[in-house]
């Protein structure tokens, strides 16, 4: 009922801080500026250069801008491709995690074995250049499986178990999200620099600090898509949730058990 109440409260919660972080502050998207002042000096350019050079240039630009159009769209190779990769690091993951358990004692997530990998694919892949990553077709995967996981997370809750909670239980879980709200506005903002990318950050805190990394991606997705991009939120945030906190939570855990326990 507890971990319920956390996924609903902490998909509630991270839109509001943020779009309060991002008024009171008057922040925008850097990235989003950086854009903009590329389109502007992109379009100055091509004024000058129309009016320096013949019509068959303008022709031929317009030629490489449609083909790079083309190129930036998904295609069903590129969902295909990118799928195996996918399943690759899934299947490779699995095995690193299965040998860790096996030959050092640690029981660490399934998933984490696999994002490890990915990492270490995607950085080799960008230095040899044996696939070309099509930014798109893993947004568009991305989006997909988060949203099937989120729909499937809740279809599986059991509301109706709150209604047997006792008061005192509920008084904690309140004071929870209190202290999650005033912990993201007085401590995680300030300490990440009060920036834009601290609030798409502050978001997803709320949405893992409540209820899981997955409440986090969709906290900074639902923000980011009406605010502007954040590559370092994203970036920051699923190593955190879904890998790092993994090596300090564990131990944590454990010792508390066992000191409780006596």
């Amino acid at each position: 009922a507890a971990a319920t109440f956390g996924l609903v409260s902490g998909g509630l919660i991270g839109g509001p801080i943020a779009k309060y972080l991002l008024n009171k502050y008057d922040l925008r998207s850097t990235e989003e500026i950086e854009l903009a002042d590329g389109a502007a000096v992109g379009a100055a350019g091509s004024k000058t250069a129309s009016a320096a050079n013949s019509g068959n240039i303008n022709v031929a630009q317009s030629a490489k801008q449609e083909s790079e159009y083309a190129e930036s769209e998904v295609s069903a190779h590129s969902l295909f491709t990118h799928s195996a990769i996918i399943a690759v690091c899934m299947t490779v993951g699995l095995a690193v995690a299965a040998w860790l358990k096996v030959a050092l004692g640690i029981a660490l997530p399934s998933y984490v074995g696999a994002m490890f990998f990915a990492v270490i694919l995607r950085n080799l892949n960008d230095q040899l250049h044996v696939v070309k990553v099509h930014t798109e077709t893993i947004n568009l995967i991305g989006d997909y499986c988060l949203g099937v996981f989120l729909s499937m997370a809740l279809m599986t809750l059991k509301l109706w178990e709150l209604i047997d909670l006792a008061i005192p239980m509920l008084i904690v879980l309140g004071a929870q999200v209190v202290f999650m709200i005033v912990y993201c506005l007085f401590a995680v903002f300030p300490l990440l620099g009060k920036t834009y990318d601290a609030v798409i950050m502050c978001a997803g805190m709320a949405g893992h600090g409540l209820g899981a990394t997955p409440n986090a991606m969709a906290n900074m997705k639902a923000v980011t898509e009406k605010y502007g991009p954040s590559t370092k939120a994203f970036l920051i945030v699923p190593l955190c949730g879904a890998f790092l906190i993994d090596l300090f939570a564990l131990p944590c855990i454990v010792w508390f058990i066992n000191y409780f326990a006596h």
